[in-house]
């Protein structure tokens, strides 16, 4: 035990000089590849990948990661530079530039998730790309004109270009950083789906129509870069945030490429004046397309939410099963990704499961709550749920009401067609009804209820297995059976306090 609480510091301290040290690389690396898309100046690049890098891992790692910032700036200046008071300001300036906005970000953002509401959007294109872009942009052509490396009536047109540069990298390689740190690892994202592979095969076919060819007619030319927005709209609604900012990242990188090689609807102009007007092209359509993103996503947050409150107040007056609903949708779901589904399919169940019982509103509360075994009469009176719950919801335009409609409906069939309320039977019951039959059945065996005490996990999962080609489907059983530890960790996470 001595030795192995000895080792725990000793693995900080790896990881953390790990990530200190790809984040040095990955900055210093930046530099280079930034600097190839350089404008009038060679120190100036049109995009400045290393801001986006140092917002996006001083946000996920956190701030202590500023040596690996300081060190690959200050490394890749000497190489670029001769050594002098201007280098250390510049890479020290850089680096308490982007500490200081993502700082400020994560004290707005306590409150607020990143990318999912238009605050959050607003609080990452202000705090996260503008402030340390603002910072580093005068910190930095400061020291340049105070060493004589720039001349006094080149400051206004290199500190544009400072900034703009900053502003556009921090906008396209951050969020890449950000959302991918979070979501890649999660199964039933759907990173890669088919319209996400269409949106990405318009993007660059219709970029390089653009971006990678010359053009003469001024109307044109206008126009053209504009090409991207049906197709940045159609990312913003349909797909999940990592194929979004894979959209920006892709769009953006061809424009990008496109413009430095003299090609596109910018290369007509003189060479610091494309650069400029590249760099406001994607700070206007970035900063546009995230507002848009964030607002879809903060709407489908609250439709989620109305969902949960809505699964709540069907058991609102069955006190003994407060934690219910939570416990049948992760069930519902870890179901749904054993079985392979998409990602949408496991989100649409997990929303929609807790929806399962609505009907229960319809019933009286001393039924619901009989501390006894129900009558005939009275248990029929219970089935009526089914209806109530499906009639609730069947109208709604919302895909996640019109599927909880479809499992009120069905939840209660049987796989050998002995359930009811219709007596299906097989996958005449639908999939969705069939996955949360196994989830609402296990979750009620181990929970306790008026009339009993909750059985253990493993006698639960006994019975759930004895039932497969009867009650439930035998395809399904066998992979709840398979996630047994993913079952008990649910069970056991979100039991009822009065368990």
């Amino acid at each position: 035990m001595k030795e192995m609480l000895e080792t725990i510091p000793s693995k900080k301290i790896k990881r953390y000089l790990f990530r200190v040290s790809i984040t040095g690389i990955l900055y210093f690396a930046s530099v280079f590849m930034s600097l190839r898309l350089s404008s009038f100046s060679d120190e100036i690049a049109s995009v400045w990948i290393p801001a986006g890098i140092s917002v996006g891992y001083l946000f996920i790692w956190g701030l202590k990661m500023f040596p690996g910032i300081w060190i690959g700036d200050f490394a890749a200046s000497l190489i670029n530079m001769d050594f002098s008071t201007a280098t250390i300001v510049i890479s020290t300036g850089n680096t308490a530039a982007y500490m200081t906005g993502v700082y400020v970000m994560k004290k707005i953002l306590r409150k607020i998730k990143i990318f999912e509401s238009p605050p959050g959007a607003s609080v990452f294109i202000g705090t996260g790309c503008i402030l340390p872009s603002l910072i580093s942009s005068v910190i930095g052509v400061t020291s340049m004109l105070a060493a004589g490396i720039i001349l006094k009536t080149m400051y206004s047109g290199v500190w544009w270009s400072w900034f703009l540069s900053n502003v556009t990298g921090t906008m396209v390689i951050a969020p890449l950083i950000i959302v991918f740190s979070r979501n890649f690892r999660r199964k039933g994202n759907d990173l890669m789906n088919k319209e996400t592979y269409f949106i990405l095969g318009c993007i660059v076919f219709f970029g390089w129509a653009v971006f990678w060819r010359d053009y003469s007619n001024l109307i044109i030319l206008h126009a053209l870069p504009f090409v991207y927005t049906p197709f940045m709209v159609w990312a913003s609604f349909r797909l999940q945030t990592h194929g979004f900012v894979l959209v920006i990242f892709l769009s953006s990188a061809i424009s990008i490429l496109g413009t430095v090689n003299g090609h596109g609807p910018f290369s007509v102009y003189p060479a610091g004046t494309s650069i400029v007007l590249l760099q406001l092209f994607l700070a206007v359509i970035i900063s546009t397309f995230l507002f848009l993103k964030a607002a879809t996503r903060g709407m489908n947050n609250r439709e989620e939410e109305t969902l949960g409150i809505i699964g709540k107040a069907a058991e609102y007056n069955d006190s003994e099963t407060g934690r219910h609903i939570t416990r049948v949708a992760r069930y519902s779901k870890l179901i749904a990704q054993a079985l392979g589904t998409s990602g949408k399919f496991q989100e649409l169940i997990y929303n929609s499961a807790p929806l399962h019982d609505v009907g229960k509103i319809g019933i009286s509360e001393s039924l619901i709550l009989k501390p006894a075994k129900l009558t005939p009469e009275e248990f029929e009176e219970v089935k009526k749920h089914c209806g109530i719950g499906h009639q609730l919801l069947k109208s709604s335009d919302s895909k996640y009401l019109q599927a909880g409609a479809e499992i009120a409906y069905t939840h209660h069939e049987k796989y050998d067609g002995t359930g009811y309320p219709r007596g299906l039977h097989g996958e005449h019951i639908p999939l969705a009804g069939r996955i949360v039959a196994i989830a609402d059945v296990f979750d009620a065996l181990t929970s306790k209820r008026p009339y009993k005490e909750p059985w253990s996990i493993d006698n639960a999962l006994e019975f759930i297995h004895s039932q497969r080609g009867r009650h439930f489907d035998p395809v399904l059983v066998e992979l709840f059976l398979n996630n047994r530890e993913e079952v008990r960790s649910i069970c056991e996470k979100y039991r009822d306090i009065s368990d």
